[in-house]
Order: C-alpha cells, then sequence, then structure tokens
C-alpha cells in the first residue's frame, strides 16, 4: 500500500513538472512571436491579428465553459471542446 501511494506521489510530480516546462516553452514562444513575425517580413497588423485569434480563441472557452455549466452533460463538454480545437 505504501509502495503504491508513493508511485502515485512520484507520477503526480512529474506530470507537475512536465506542465510547468509545457508553459515555458508555451509562454517564452509567445514572447518573441512579435519579433519572430517581423523577421520574417510580417506587419504590425499580422501580430494583431495573431492577437486577434487568440483573443478569440480565449473568449469561445469561456463561453464553452459557460454553456457546458448550464447543460451538464459530457457530450455538450465534449462537442465544445471538439469546436473549439477547430477554431484554433
Amino acid at each position: 500500500m505504501i509502495l503504491n501511494i508513493e508511485r502515485g506521489v512520484a507520477v503526480f510530480i512529474l506530470l507537475g513538472l512536465i506542465a510547468l516546462l509545457a508553459d515555458f516553452t508555451y509562454e517564452g514562444a509567445r514572447g518573441v512571436l512579435g519579433a519572430y513575425i517581423a523577421v520574417l517580413g510580417g506587419t504590425s497588423i499580422a501580430v494583431g491579428l495573431f492577437g486577434l485569434g487568440e483573443f478569440l480563441g480565449y473568449i469561445s472557452r469561456f463561453l464553452g465553459g459557460y454553456i457546458a455549466h448550464l447543460y451538464r452533460s459530457s457530450k455538450v463538454v465534449w462537442g465544445l471542446l471538439h469546436v473549439d480545437t477547430q477554431l484554433i
């Protein structure tokens, strides 16, 4: 029994570490996106459109979460997840 608890704690810590490293990677990439688009020859309008797309993604997640909470159905949750994934 003790071995299973220790193993569960180790898995929990490792998954947390993986999530932390993934967040570092994502946030680091977001920080240099504007400069990267400029190097590729893009304009400030292109950077703004990327920001607008990310904003719309956040709004759709928020509204999807609210709708899923109202219906409290796993079918609604998974359906909204698929729709949101296709929008991004």
